[in-house]
């Protein structure tokens, strides 16, 4: 989707949000992971790093 806005950037939401026709959703967090987020600060970089194969 391109609605005129910058694209490559992801946001990690931190509270349910509402749907809406200009955000795409692209993953949840497990509730495992959910303490990680306390590491992450506003601003910092980070990047994902696979593991392991996903499931299908």
């Amino acid at each position: 989707m391109n609605n005129g806005r910058y694209q490559g950037e992801m946001q990690i939401v931190r509270q349910t949000l509402s749907a809406h026709d200009n955000v795409n959703v692209v993953a949840q967090i497990i509730k495992e992971d959910l303490p990680l987020l306390s590491c992450i600060e506003p601003n910092d970089t980070f990047d994902f790093q696979k593991t392991r194969e996903c499931k299908k």
